[in-house]
């Protein structure tokens, strides 16, 4: 099988475990930063195997032509809310380039497969990882991942992307949709849950929290059976494992609200809110959520902001 050239565009958690995968296959991609002041020497430390390792690629930033020239593979590892910002670099890249989105939610992927049609495909990323410091990312590895929508015209990328990643327990399907939606229902109560009251994952596998868990996921069903999708799994058992998996984590949203970050809500709940309303159902758990989460991301980064310029 012949060898294909990788770009991971965001250098983050998922985008430094991604390259650490394709390390262990032999693959140096580009590591793209934003911009010079953000490139930086990358380490994993992988819980699996015990030990710490240097991420090893080609460091490079946006506005370089070298990653958008020599690219068969752009791997999308920033935050859903940043894909705007990439379009008019993502719009250099040759047209057989395919283009992989590894965004939380709903949204990205659709303005992805929007403007470059169906050479974009999904990685509903099912393992874990996270900031020990601003170069140092904790892998702890996970379950299956999915990957699609497949088709017959990406065969061979497909066929390299799973060979290259297959730390990643990758499984082709011809419908990422279902899977989409178990991943987004997950984070819709993990994430704000987490972010809100200040903890780890575990922290909702019992008392008031998952008790809440219960109700943000039972309606999240209760609109997937009534928009036609057929989930794979119970998301309320996959989110009780996935948090029990990642108990010592603390979620990605609860990280972006510490460093007053903009946080992915509007991907999760609020998305899932409009599709409701469209059908005239109210999903109050989750609208709940949704608010308290707003409200107290930004009263906290407006509080902080004060007392900095104090």
């Amino acid at each position: 099988m012949v060898s294909v050239r990788y770009s991971i565009i965001g250098v983050g958690s998922v985008g430094s475990m991604i390259a650490y995968y394709l390390n262990r296959s032999g693959v140096k991609p580009y590591l793209v930063f934003r911009d010079r002041s953000r490139v930086r020497d990358i380490e994993v430390v992988d819980k699996r195997r015990g030990g710490r390792y240097r991420v090893r690629g080609i460091p490079t930033v946006l506005d370089s032509e070298d990653w958008i020239s020599d690219s068969d593979i752009a791997v999308l590892a920033v935050k859903s809310y940043s894909i705007g910002g990439l379009l008019r670099h993502l719009d250099k890249l040759d047209r057989d380039t395919v283009i992989i989105s590894t965004q939380n939610g709903f949204g990205a992927f659709e303005m992805l497969r929007d403007r470059y049609g169906d050479r974009v495909l999904s990685i509903v990323v099912n393992h874990g990882a996270y900031p020990l410091n601003d170069h140092t990312y904790m892998v702890i590895g996970g379950s299956t991942s999915y990957m699609g929508p497949a088709s017959p015209k990406l065969d061979r990328f497909i066929r390299a992307i799973i060979r290259d990643l297959r730390d990643l327990n990758l499984a082709p399907v011809e419908s990422i949709e279902p899977y989409r939606w178990v991943k987004a229902i997950v984070n819709s109560a993990i994430n704000p849950l987490t972010m809100i009251a200040g903890v780890r994952n575990r922290s909702i596998l019992s008392g008031d929290l998952k008790q809440i868990v219960e109700l943000v996921v039972g309606e999240l069903v209760d609109l997937a059976e009534r928009v036609g999708i057929d989930l794979p799994v119970d998301p309320y058992r996959e989110t009780l494992r996935i948090a029990e998996a990642t108990g010592d984590n603390y979620s990605s949203m609860l990280i972006d609200r510490l460093r007053c970050r903009e946080i992915e809500i509007d991907y999760l709940n609020g998305h899932f809110i409009r599709v409701a309303e469209r059908l005239n159902m109210d999903l109050k758990a989750n609208r709940v959520l949704y608010n308290l989460a707003k409200y107290i991301h930004y009263s906290d980064c407006f509080a902080r902001e004060k007392d900095a310029s104090a």
